[in-house]
């Protein structure tokens, strides 16, 4: 499975379309005049939210909580910015995530 994401950069927000094996199947945007970003992820024809992405205050380590359509709140943490390891805790239920440099 290949996931591309475009960014549209424009003056006071944010747009991507992201693309899963080629084809378009979600867009997403961020909310204006917020702090701390807040990005809707949409289905293809934007008519509803799936889910939202808040940026949460931290001095290093980035945090954000993501919520699901039912407002089911997933914590997503980075453990170690250098090594590359993030957390995301869903309830009980806590995943690792490592990433690889190179492609």
């Amino acid at each position: 499975m290949r996931i591309d994401i475009n960014q549209q950069k424009i003056s006071i927000g944010d747009k991507y379309k992201i693309y899963i094996d080629g084809h378009q199947t979600y867009t997403a945007a961020s909310e204006l005049f917020k702090f701390l970003s807040v990005i809707n992820l949409l289905n293809n024809e934007g008519s509803h939210t799936i889910l939202k992405i808040n940026k949460l205050w931290s001095w290093f380590k980035p945090k954000y909580n993501i919520t699901l359509y039912g407002n089911q709140i997933l914590e997503f943490r980075s453990e170690s910015f250098w090594k590359m390891h993030y957390r995301c805790q869903n309830g009980k239920d806590l995943f690792d995530i490592y990433g690889h440099r190179g492609r």
